[in-house]
């Protein structure tokens, strides 16, 4: 071991490292606004997804903002918070980068055009920023269209139309046309929509929904906190990072998130072995298992788990095997 430590691991690297700990660790603390929003347009890098570092920072005390054509830049930005009690709570405004579909260079002639003037209308936007429709698609499904129209299924259908090919929904119809009266998109379907185009839900988190649906023996993220060591329990989340390190012979490492934090869950090679297809294929779980506890370390040493919904999920997992 002394031998090794001559060499394995160089002090010049173990000094600059617990530099970048440190000084990491501080601006997460004191400035949990600027430290999100300058990881996120690092992407892609590190264990966490963009829903993961915004759902932490809020957390942690910053407000989020969704994306907004009137407001968002290509990089997610810091505006002023709006509380009134503690005048350095920053907000992220997320950024038009999040947008699968949207590009830099898209993005960057929607800045120049509302810079030279305010956009009266999607009409006006999409012809000064000269978006193609399925550049369009992806604004209105994202729901950054919000200022201009209301609705995301009534934007949809906006820029839907006309279309000359006679055997399209939309034949026939003309942008002037009166908008048929959509119901509001459901809570459940505006998340999956989030999810899908943006990677990201400013105001919800499938768990929030899902809650209820589960027996109240699940515990969440909160509860985990409170119970002791080697007591059985069951818990779920959103899978946000799987680890199957080649020296820890077989054993899996998952990280799930809820609606209050991070859970941590253990599974031994022969669990994994069995569980191989839940656990690699379901964004949702439901773990069975015992508690253990390290100190202030918390996690769950699986049995069994099963998939909280049979409907897909986006997946916002990183995973390193």
């Amino acid at each position: 071991i002394h031998g090794f430590a001559e060499y394995g691991f160089p002090e010049s690297h173990a000094v600059s490292f617990a530099l970048l700990v440190y000084a990491s660790a501080w601006l997460h603390v004191h400035h949990p606004a600027e430290f999100a929003a300058a990881l996120i347009n690092s992407q892609p890098m590190g264990f966490y997804s963009a829903s993961t570092l915004l759902q932490d920072a809020e957390r942690h005390g910053a407000e989020i903002r969704p994306i907004c054509i009137v407001k968002s830049s290509w990089d997610c930005t810091i505006e002023p918070g709006s509380s009134s009690k503690d005048a350095r709570t920053r907000a992220v405004r997320v950024g038009l980068r999040q947008i699968k579909g949207i590009g830099e260079p898209t993005a960057r002639r929607i800045e120049q055009a509302r810079e030279q003037a305010p956009f009266t209308g999607i009409e006006d936007l999409s012809a000064r920023a000269k978006l193609k429709h399925d550049e369009l698609e992806a604004l209105a499904e994202s729901g950054a269209l919000e200022p201009l129209m209301a609705g995301r299924r009534n934007v949809l259908w906006k820029i839907q139309v006309p279309k000359e090919d006679n055997t399209s929904l939309f034949a026939g119809k003309d942008p002037g046309d009166p908008l048929p009266t959509f119901a509001p998109l459901t809570r459940s379907a505006q998340l999956s929509l989030d999810y899908e185009r943006t990677g990201i839900s400013v105001s919800d988190h499938p768990m929030r929904l899902l809650r209820q649906r589960l027996p109240k023996s699940v515990k969440s993220s909160l509860d985990l906190a409170k119970l002791t060591h080697g007591k059985r329990v069951s818990t779920a989340g959103l899978v946000i990072c799987r680890q199957q390190p080649g020296t820890a012979k077989g054993v899996v490492f998952i990280t799930m998130e809820d609606e209050h934090g991070f859970i941590n869950l253990i599974l031994y090679a022969h669990v994994f072995e069995q569980f191989r297809f839940i656990a690699n294929n379901n964004s949702i779980l439901l773990a069975h298992g015992k508690m253990e506890r390290d100190g202030e370390v918390l996690y769950v040493l699986v049995s069994r788990i099963e998939p909280v919904t049979q409907h897909a999920f986006p997946s916002m997992s990183r995973d390193f095997h």
